[in-house]
């Protein structure tokens, strides 16, 4: 087990100074090679039952707030708003949710150009594969989007689908973001914004640790730490970008996009229900237990409040930003 980041407030710049930004790249690359080996065909880690239904709650809220059902659906509507619209992924991995979900959801796949960047030439390569099967007008570039360089005013579509925490120069990205718009385009992003490394806030901690204290010794197996399932008598509030670039800084995300883009959706969510029911944790809970259920059912109401309330700090968010134009 990993042991936590003595600083927990530094900089990007700073974080990685504590090994050298190539071998993380390498790093990274290699994680989700395994990956690929491991899962599947396109590299997708099946989810625990437990977090589907995580998921479709926050669909329902999303909806709520866009009046489309869903972040897939979301990123189809504004698609189908225009005519062969250009469609950029950033981070975009094997490309799977783009080629195999968004853009079947549109009413007139054939008719967009999408464009998926990714420092990874072997999840590249699988996204090619699939898009063509499916007759996608695809381009896939092997890029680090650190580095990111886009044409200005050439994309209605701009996604960035679970990747901006994977990225250190965040305040870079969001304006190559904003510069890369349309006058009328959109950046879509369904993303983590928790505490760098993904470390508990103090506050979203303590209720974490009472939640925590509930569960029986079978549900407190984390299932990926290791090659093995590991009992954790705490929660392991572990660092863990000290290595790779998992929440490198997803405290900056909302702040660096607030300031290059204008907001026009925000769903914020999971100040608890991460941390028990997504992989690391979620395969020990099964609904149709009576406890199971009970405590998921609590688990998941105090979230919604304490988020609702503003008392404790979302982990997830959902948002729409629209270009944002220089004034004069």
């Amino acid at each position: 087990m990993r042991t936590r980041s003595p600083d927990h407030g530094s900089s990007g710049r700073q974080r990685t100074a504590s090994l050298d930004y190539d071998l993380r790249v390498e790093q990274e690359i290699e994680t989700y090679q395994r990956e690929l080996i491991d899962n599947s065909a396109d590299g997708l880690v099946a989810a625990p039952a437990v977090w589907s239904i995580v998921e479709g709650l926050l669909a329902r809220r999303i909806e709520a707030v866009t009046g489309c059902a869903g972040g897939v659906a979301v990123v189809a509507h504004e698609l189908d708003q225009r005519d062969a619209p250009m469609f950029l992924s950033l981070g975009a991995g094997t490309c799977a949710l783009e080629v195999n979900a968004i853009i079947p959801a549109t009413k007139r796949p054939t008719t967009c150009t999408l464009e998926c960047l990714d420092f990874n030439p072997e999840t590249i390569a699988v996204g090619r594969g699939a898009a063509a099967e499916r007759g996608v007008d695809f381009v896939g570039t092997v890029m680090d989007v650190n580095r990111l360089r886009l044409e200005e005013n050439r994309y209605d579509v701009v996604l960035a689908w679970a990747a901006l925490h994977h990225f250190v120069e965040l305040d870079h990205i969001a304006r190559e973001i904003n510069k890369g718009l349309k006058p009328d385009g959109v950046f879509i992003t369904m993303d983590i914004c928790s505490r760098n490394g993904f470390v508990l806030w103090p506050e979203n901690e303590r209720v974490v640790d009472a939640f925590w204290q509930r569960l029986p010794k079978s549900h407190r197996y984390a299932r990926t730490l290791g090659a093995e399932p590991q009992y954790c008598d705490r929660y392991p509030n572990v660092d863990c970008s000290l290595t790779g670039f998992e929440c490198i800084r997803s405290e900056d995300v909302l702040p660096s996009l607030r300031r290059h883009l204008d907001e026009v959706h925000f769903v914020p969510a999971h100040a608890l229900a991460r941390r028990f029911f997504d992989t690391m944790f979620g395969g020990n809970f099964d609904l149709g237990r009576p406890f199971d259920l009970q405590f998921f059912l609590e688990v998941m109401i105090a979230d919604e409040l304490a988020i609702a309330r503003q008392e404790l700090r979302p982990d997830t968010f959902f948002a729409v930003y629209r270009k944002r134009v220089a004034a004069g």
